[in-house]
């Protein structure tokens, strides 16, 4: 549940199967920007006649006329139609040229990215996330920065330390992703939001060093590399565990002084991750108090429910998603095998959280080792409602020492300010963590 979670997954799933469409295998682009804005033009305006003429040969193998409006159509039902185009820029990429300008929808921005060859023809067209902007609070501050290498076992993650630039034995504190298959900045294909960068930046800011790194699912795509007996200590917390020990052996910073920082998922495991590896203290950021197969069908049902227009189909979905956890529970349900909630791999994955209850460990990891713990949400969090998730915690943790909670006014999943309701299409609007959120965490952590 990271960034974009299951439920934001099944949207960009759909999105990308519709965006695939698009993509071309070979990359050869187009000769001025003013082709570009005519071929942009002529889908905006549905005569898609016009713009197909401008594809080359090899384009028009790959994708037949009429197609071109049904995918155009598809991208505007998914997105609301085009609103405004920006200013294509032209930027070459090996023997390709390449034009993309920002389209903006009713429902998000994106950027269209087209592409001519030595024809002059257009080859390819394809969207992508609009560009990340970087804080406001980080512009024109430099930072101490280290490429190092988090490993388990024969697992090699890419992994960036960000100092301060008065670190003298600072804190430092390491960044744990949600599910998915997340980069060291916990970004995604169609999001132009980094939350781990902004956290590294406005940490750094404000005193605290941090080390992020590629998460094992990123980095070792195929299949090859796990078995169906995949749990969340395999995706999750042994390479915590080992970024934890290589924060302890770096000497710039203060090895008495590392805590975990956890987002969604991640924060849902952190308080194993404590118990395993000592820090000294964990924030639990956006976390869930459930396992999570209970909370997919609740952003099922949200998302399906966001037009006041439930379908059969969709109903049908959140009703599966519901028996399919009486599956994983083991008790008696209509179904024998998983299809909304995951893969039937996933059951072992699933199985594991029944009988855990990251409360206990928190109670546990604070009587015995006196770890500390912050849990801190945005009131605005469809993904992990405050209403249940932090309300839990709230109940069961809120007068145990050395434990801390937090709900932050206006903030959704990615910890980001906006209105309410929350939404997924604002994840793929550029924006960033509140550095308000980012310095009460910090002054947490500088305070034990």
């Amino acid at each position: 549940m990271s960034v974009l979670s299951y439920s934001e997954n099944m949207i960009r799933f759909k999105a990308l199967l519709l965006l695939s469409g698009l993509l071309f295998s070979s990359f050869v682009y187009g000769q001025t920007t003013k082709d570009a804005n005519n071929f942009a033009q002529s889908m905006i305006e549905g005569k898609y006649g016009k713009a197909y003429k401008q594809f080359d040969k090899s384009a028009r193998k790959k994708i037949k006329r009429p197609m071109l409006g049904l995918i155009w159509k598809g991208v505007t039902k998914q997105y609301g139609d085009v609103q405004s185009i920006g200013d294509f820029k032209k930027s070459q990429s090996g023997k390709s040229t390449v034009f993309s300008a920002p389209l903006r929808f009713e429902n998000i921005g994106l950027n269209l990215v087209l592409s001519h060859g030595k024809s002059g023809k257009l080859s390819g067209f394809t969207f992508t996330a609009l560009d990340y902007q970087v804080p406001e609070y980080a512009k024109n501050i430099a930072f101490g920065t280290e490429k190092i290498m988090v490993t388990t076992d024969t697992f090699e993650l890419p992994a960036e330390v960000v100092l301060p630039n008065n670190c003298i034995k600072c804190p430092i504190v390491i960044l744990v992703h949600g599910s998915g298959a997340s980069d060291k900045d916990e970004g995604s294909r169609l999001s132009p939001n980094k939350v781990f960068r902004d956290l590294a930046y406005g940490f750094a800011v404000n005193g605290i060093a941090s080390l992020r790194y590629d998460k094992r699912t990123y980095v070792y795509r195929s299949p090859e590399s796990y078995t169906d007996s995949m749990t969340i200590y395999d995706e999750t917390i042994y390479d915590a565990l080992s970024a934890i020990r290589l924060a302890k052996s770096l000497d710039y910073v203060d090895t008495n002084k590392v805590f975990v920082l956890g987002h969604s998922i991640g924060a849902y495991a952190s308080p194993l991750i404590a118990k395993a590896g000592k820090p000294k203290g964990i924030i639990m950021m956006a976390g869930p108090y459930r396992p999570l197969f209970e909370i997919i069908p609740e952003q099922y049902e949200f998302l399906f429910n966001r037009d006041s227009n439930l379908t059969k189909k969709e109903e049908t979905m959140i009703q599966t998603a519901r028996a399919e956890i009486e599956l994983i529970y083991g008790r008696e349900t209509t179904v024998d095998s998983l299809s909304v909630l995951g893969q039937s791999s996933m059951m072992r994955y699933y199985q594991q959280m029944i009988s855990y209850d990251p409360a206990e460990v928190v109670l546990e990891n604070a009587e015995e080792d006196g770890i500390r713990t912050l849990i801190i949400q945005g009131d605005r969090d469809y993904q992990v409602r405050h209403e249940t998730e932090f309300a839990t915690y709230e109940q069961k943790l809120a007068k145990t020492p050395r434990v801390d909670l937090k709900l932050v006014h206006g903030l959704n999943h990615q910890m980001i300010n906006g209105e309410s309701p929350s939404s997924p299409d604002e994840y793929f609007e550029p924006a960033n963590v509140d550095i308000e959120a980012i310095r009460y965490m910090a002054d947490w952590m500088k305070r034990k």
